[in-house]
């Protein structure tokens, strides 16, 4: 399985640094800049077409592994319905993604389009049937659980397109998160899955490349647009969803891996949830875009990009790592949860207290 994992990740993050020149020189020649406006921190348009890359990038590092291996040792039965139905929902993603970047979309027709790419998963039978001891609750019927699965999705997607708001911050905290999917699915032998994520990996990792460490001037910055964010977010939230069923079918033993994924995904969606509460208590439309999200306020209070982007991903790594030594302490979701919540508020407090005072 590592074998096939390596290759994965170096074919895509190849296929990743050869692709992402070609999309630079078709932004400049088509003037497809991301803007700079009163939200940005950025001063001057930045081409925005690099997450076009990650979709194709993991595909294709994917399909040439199976061939690979496949003609290497004996062929894999790896077609099952809820890839296909996993493959529709990505490419709705995809496609509003591109369309977005290029000509604008309104934020109620994306969010309808993300609705009907959720309800791709339960159609295919995959959906949240067990809660694992949060609040009490185990098993759930799948008139709950459908439900709940699609607004988990949709909750999931936005958060990774809201946060993606620094060079860096999205793309990191992706990798962070198919960091640890690979782990848990590795555990599992679903080295489909591994593979995909691997992939995906490959592609990102190209991608910072430019994001981070590209030049303006010398044309060689780009940031990833919705077509990026917003297919990240559906593959972490379906990988999330298809880990917990399958958790559910194995017991308690994989509930270590419940924590682990759960903890991958706090940051972006601790966030989203703040800033909605936020935008609601204000008696704002949750579409309407502003400056509220954890990197703007750690930005607000006087950090630069690269700082705040450091806090971040240091807190993100502490939460899995905190919450893991923390169920084996207590054996508890439902304490972890809590936990974790008064944690967050108390650092946007504290976050918020510090704007203040340098205000």
């Amino acid at each position: 399985m590592e074998l096939k994992i390596l290759t994965s990740f170096l074919l895509s993050l190849v296929f990743g640094l050869m692709t992402i020149p070609l999309i630079l020189k078709f932004c400049k020649e088509r003037q497809l800049y991301d803007i700079p406006n009163f939200r940005k921190r950025h001063k001057q348009a930045i081409p925005r077409l690099g997450g076009i890359v990650f979709l194709p990038c993991m595909l294709l590092s994917f399909g040439l592994v199976l061939v690979i291996f496949s003609i290497m040792h004996a062929a894999y039965d790896l077609v099952h319905l809820w890839y296909l139905y996993l493959m529709f929902g990505f490419m709705m993603i995809y496609i509003i993604g591109i369309f977005d970047d290029i000509i604008g979309l309104t934020a109620r027709f994306k969010f309808f389009v993300q609705f009907l790419a959720a309800c791709c998963l339960p159609v295919a039978g995959i959906y949240i049937n067990n809660m694992f001891g949060l609040f009490g609750i185990g098993d759930i019927p799948s008139c709950v659980g459908i439900p709940l699965t699609v607004f988990l999705i949709l909750v999931i997607i936005n958060a990774v397109n809201l946060i993606d708001g620094i060079d860096g911050l999205s793309s990191s905290l992706t990798l962070i998160a198919l960091c640890v999917f690979l782990l848990v699915f590795s555990s599992l032998n679903a080295w489909v899955i591994c593979v995909m994520c691997a992939g995906l990996a490959g592609s990102l990792v190209a991608f910072l490349r430019f994001n981070m460490f590209g030049k303006l001037e010398k044309n060689t910055k780009i940031f990833m647009g919705d077509s990026g964010s917003l297919t990240l977010g559906y593959i972490i939230s379906a990988l999330f969803v298809r880990y917990l069923m399958l958790c559910a079918a194995n017991g308690e033993s994989d509930y270590y891996g419940v924590i682990l994924v759960y903890s991958a995904l706090v940051i972006p969606v601790f966030d989203v949830a703040r800033v909605v509460l936020f935008r609601i208590r204000k008696t704002q439309s949750v579409f309407e875009a502003d400056r509220n999200h954890i990197h703007h306020r750690l930005m607000d209070a006087g950090l630069n990009q690269r700082k705040s982007l450091g806090v971040i991903i240091v807190m993100a790594v502490l939460y899995i790592i905190g919450n893991f030594l923390l169920y084996r302490g207590t054996g508890n979701i439902t304490v972890i949860v809590v936990a974790d919540i008064v944690i967050y508020t108390l650092f946007c407090l504290i976050v918020r207290r510090l704007k203040v005072n340098k205000t």
